[in-house]
């Protein structure tokens, strides 16, 4: 069960101080991935040395579908995935559990087609891969290790609390969330207030462009601008205090 003890070590990163982005819901869309990493390379001074991190829904929605397209190298929710493991195994990626990061691992764990299309297009393309079984099982260690939230702190000194969803101070506080309070930070859908010291980054309720609610010093960002709509990919950089959305690749739109 994935509802336990929270990991504070894995959530609470604030023994250090980083430069990094933060990077809204991808939903697959691996090639406008791509381009959003060449943007930050090309505009953002030191970004080599910067952390990548990652508010969840990495897959289902956009990006190539291997399993109606018929090219297993192309699959975007694969590639996406593949890229996480890579660059989370390297200690450059941070990332957080999230609703379709549960729906998936709920799915690869089961023998019954998912209700949702969208993650059943995911299991297919995962189980298409040369090295599907092996590669299945990497997915569901990635997703299953994945905190809640995550707290970190800039080089400026300022505290980041980056979650799928929603954040709550109080549950910020516990050592162990049962299961509504562990799906709060991944599932809510309704406005929460946030009046802490310190900046909240979630993605999740979809935004038209990347929104910055401040507060006196507590301060809102919602980043999931529906990348998989052709809205564009929304991410956060730290060290010059900017957000910036790069537009959607047109390869990764399936014209649904």
């Amino acid at each position: 069960s994935i509802y336990k003890k929270i990991n504070k070590s894995m959530a609470d990163k604030r023994d250090q101080q980083i430069d990094f982005i933060v990077i809204g819901d991808i939903h697959g869309c691996y090639y406008t991935l791509m381009d959003l990493i060449n943007f930050a390379k090309i505009n953002i001074e030191g970004f080599e040395h910067f952390k990548i991190i990652s508010v969840g829904d990495i897959t289902n929605k956009g990006g190539v579908i291997s399993s109606i397209k018929g090219d297993v190298d192309e699959s975007g929710s694969v590639n996406v995935l593949r890229w996480a493991l890579e660059l989370t195994k390297d200690g450059k990626l941070l990332s957080v559990d999230s609703n379709h990061g549960r729906h998936l691992s709920k799915r690869l764990r089961s023998k019954y087609e998912s209700r949702n299309p969208n993650v059943e297009y995911t299991y297919k393309d995962i189980m298409l891969q040369p090295d599907g079984k092996i590669f299945r099982k990497n997915v569901l260690q990635f997703l299953d290790s994945l905190p809640p939230y995550l707290r970190v702190n800039s080089k400026a000194g300022r505290e980041y609390i980056i979650a799928h969803a929603s954040v709550s101070k109080r549950l910020l506080e516990l050592d162990k969330l049962s299961k509504p309070e562990y799906d709060y930070f991944l599932f809510n859908n309704n406005d929460f207030k946030w009046s802490g010291d310190s900046t909240v980054i979630t993605g999740h309720c979809a935004v038209s462009e990347p929104t910055r609610v401040v507060n006196n010093n507590a301060e809102l960002i919602r980043l999931d601008t529906k990348v998989e709509t052709g809205n564009g990919l929304s991410f956060y950089d730290s060290k010059n205090n900017m957000v910036y959305k790069i537009p959607t690749n047109i390869k990764d739109m399936r014209g649904e």
